[in-house]
């Protein structure tokens, strides 16, 4: 059980990683309720003495969901100069969320009591250029397996369409059309015909009913305004044929499914999205065994030239950033019996939309030319360049492929040899 004081950093860190991420509204609510929390509201208590681990549990997201909530429905215009991008200076957004929480206490409280549930059909385009790599490499056929699936959004990657740096995949009358930023040479243009998609949850969501939209809408930041017409679409698309989602244990499940026998011809996926760091650590060592038993392959995890550099101001970023490269070389270890490699990337300077975000935000709180700061930051890499995203997923399709074969246990960087980071 950790501490009061541990409980309120947890927002600040939840804020710094959303700063990051090109999320300042978010951000900005995540510090103004930690200055706005006391023991005299029921969320204030209930934050102060949370029993579990708050980063771990997402504490600060299960409140900001309360938050934007009430603030989609119209009942806390209090709130409403922070989620317009009006209002930054951190003690007015405490007020609000103070006047806020005066009038909706119980309700706010009640948003502790589960997990938010992020469910995005864009982080189906990373899987779908996953598959055509593996397509290009095992043939067109798929049965793609999901843990964690929540309410089922991304089960419906065989329904949408994609736009992938210009390669195409997906119906083309389907009505979400998924087209992620893209810089540099996009993935193999290759046929993907997916079999069947099946998914499970310890607590799947039903999107269709009206609550669980507005709490899957609710957990989206409000920073990324694409979300919400992109998730409200695919919600309409499970309503017209509902998906294959299972109620049940994610350990419990993999073990009987990878145990069925597997059709000739046909690739087996097993795949999440941002589910793995929930599940008990026991769950986690059978479906890892479960992957061992069903036989060779590759896991590519993606850490950060940060852990080299290091970044002030984020050191929660950092430090599991630097987990994940233990666990990658330890797990290389212990996969390396059953042909299991297991490697980490390194991004460096990304070219990136997020990237520019922050460059223009520390060049307005400095007052000086984004181009200036740009450079002062590219002075401390060795190549003096940015790296684009499809670097990034051409070192990741190496690694998975047999040119690699006996390539495990390694931390690679690809950043231009990064230096310093401050």
């Amino acid at each position: 059980m950790a501490d009061a004081d541990t409980n309120l950093q947890a927002f600040e860190a939840q804020a710094q990683y959303c700063d990051a991420n090109d999320a300042p509204i978010t951000a900005r609510l995540c510090r103004g309720i930690a200055a706005a929390i006391d023991a005299g509201t029921e969320t204030g208590r209930r934050i102060l003495a949370w029993p579990g681990a708050p980063i771990a549990d997402a504490l600060p997201l299960r409140t900001v969901g309360g938050f934007h909530a009430l603030w989609r429905d119209g009942r806390a215009r209090d709130l409403d100069a922070l989620f317009q991008g009006r209002e930054a200076d951190r003690e007015r957004i405490a007020g609000a969320v103070r006047a806020t929480l005066e009038a909706h206490d119980a309700e706010i409280a009640t948003w502790l009591g589960g997990p938010p549930q992020t469910n995005e059909p864009g982080r189906s385009a990373g899987l779908m250029a996953g598959l055509l790599v593996l397509a290009r490499r095992f043939g067109p056929r798929f049965e793609l397996l999901e843990i964690g699936s929540s309410a089922g959004l991304n089960l419906l990657i065989d329904r949408y369409r994609f736009d992938l740096g210009g390669v195409m995949a997906g119906p083309a009358a389907s009505p979400v059309l998924i087209r992620p930023e893209w810089r540099g040479p996009p993935p193999p243009a290759a046929t993907v015909e997916i079999e069947s998609v099946r998914g499970v949850d310890i607590q799947p969501i039903d999107p269709t009913s009206a609550e669980a939209e507005r709490r899957l809408l609710a957990y989206i930041w409000a920073d990324h305004a694409i979300r919400f017409p992109r998730v409200a679409a695919a919600i309409d698309m499970i309503r017209e044929k509902p998906v294959m989602l299972d109620h049940g244990d994610a350990a419990d499940w993999v073990e009987a499914r990878l145990a069925e026998p597997q059709q000739a011809g046909v690739t087996r996926v097993l795949m999440h999205s941002i589910v793995w760091q929930y599940i008990p650590a026991a769950g986690q060592a059978r479906i890892e065994a479960a992957m061992r038993a069903a036989g060779e392959g590759a896991i590519i995890n993606i850490s950060t030239a940060s852990t080299v550099t290091g970044l002030p101001g984020r050191s929660a970023y950092v430090a599991s950033k630097w987990a994940l490269e233990g666990l990658t070389r330890n797990v290389a270890r212990e996969f390396g019996p059953a042909g299991i490699r297991v490697n980490a990337i390194r991004p460096g300077f990304m070219d990136t939309e997020r990237m520019r975000g922050l460059m223009a935000r520390a060049a307005e709180r400095l007052q000086r030319p984004v181009a200036e700061i740009e450079a002062e930051a590219l002075g401390y890499i060795s190549m003096r360049t940015k790296i684009q995203p499809s670097e990034i997923g051409e070192m990741a399709w190496f690694l998975a492929s047999d040119a690699a074969r006996h390539i495990t246990a390694q931390i690679i960087g690809v950043d231009g040899n990064a230096e310093w980071e401050g």
